[in-house]
């Protein structure tokens, strides 16, 4: 018999991390069990109460919970990672989170996952990001890191709404639209508001309307609200650029008005391998320093 044939297989103890991770799961999951949150529908019904209370806490909340993207000729709206935070709050007996496993040349990516420790239902969901501008140039460290959150978040929610049935989530979220768009009373003062915000990051008004399809500011309607909202959460959030959510299909109006770039793109043209209007994504910190200022 030959010493390979005769070498006995080996048991690898797991390491004190392992066990101890291990641990902690079993205990969450025992945790969990003892005490349900939402196996039942008395349990669904109490999520959805809770939920739709945080959504509507105020005008401010139930915004951060709306985004939209443009795909293709349409603009999709959705829930926005501060809806899966809050879902994920009022689920209870949830373990969820989000991480970057990857940082190459061109693309980082984030992982998210998330369990339901009650059901033991488990998903993950894996996000990535461009991080070279269009010249081909790499982002620099800020950037990288901004980058680098952006995705994480996206990751997160993805996991969340893999986990938590959308059935149950739609309605918080259609809770927090109704509240953020409010009714014809508050209707002026919010597209006011919105406008204004959009102009901190140096979006002209016009635009704004080309991307709504509109031709003056009295053609705003109330519908519109959620696509404006939601835009402006998506920059913010880093998701998209400000190109890319507004003024990638805009043609500046003929005769003597003019539209100016965003000031970032301005300011940027004067260093080398800054962001263009194509990259730029504005500072969440810089941009509520800003907001609270007004």
């Amino acid at each position: 018999m030959s010493e390979q044939e005769g070498m006995m297989p080996q048991v690898i103890e797991p390491s004190a991390l392992e066990a101890i991770s291990r641990a902690d799961y079993d205990v969450q999951i025992s945790t969990a069990k003892k005490y349900p949150m939402h196996s039942d529908a008395a349990g669904m019904k109490r999520f959805i109460d809770e939920a739709k209370a945080m959504v509507t806490v105020d005008e401010a909340t139930a915004e951060s919970c709306l985004f939209a993207l443009e795909r293709g000729d349409k603009v999709i709206q959705g829930r926005s990672v501060r809806l899966a935070e809050i879902i994920v709050a009022a689920y209870g007996n949830v373990k969820a989170g989000s991480r970057i496993i990857d940082i190459g040349k061109e693309f980082v990516t984030a992982q998210g996952v998330c369990h339901d420790l009650e059901r033991n239902v488990s998903q993950a969901a894996e996000v990535r990001r461009r991080i070279t501008y269009k010249t081909g140039g790499r982002y620099n460290d800020d950037m990288i890191a901004m980058t680098c959150n952006a995705a994480s978040a996206i990751a997160y929610r993805n996991a969340v709404y893999k986990v938590i049935p959308a059935a149950f989530s739609e309605q918080v979220y259609l809770a927090a639209r109704e509240k953020a768009v409010g009714d014809a009373s508050t209707f002026e003062a919010r597209r006011d508001r919105a406008l204004k915000k959009f102009a901190l990051m140096g979006v002209k008004a016009t635009r704004i309307l080309q991307k709504l399809k509109r031709n003056k500011l009295e053609d705003v309607t109330l519908e519109d609200m959620p696509t404006l909202i939601g835009l402006y959460n998506a920059i913010r959030a880093g998701e998209v650029s400000v190109d890319d959510a507004l003024l990638k299909s805009y043609t500046p109006p003929t005769g003597k008005q003019k539209v100016g770039k965003p000031a970032t793109e301005q300011s940027g043209q004067q260093e080398q391998q800054t962001m263009t209007g194509d990259d730029w994504r504005p500072d969440p910190d810089e941009l509520a320093k800003q907001e609270n200022t007004q």
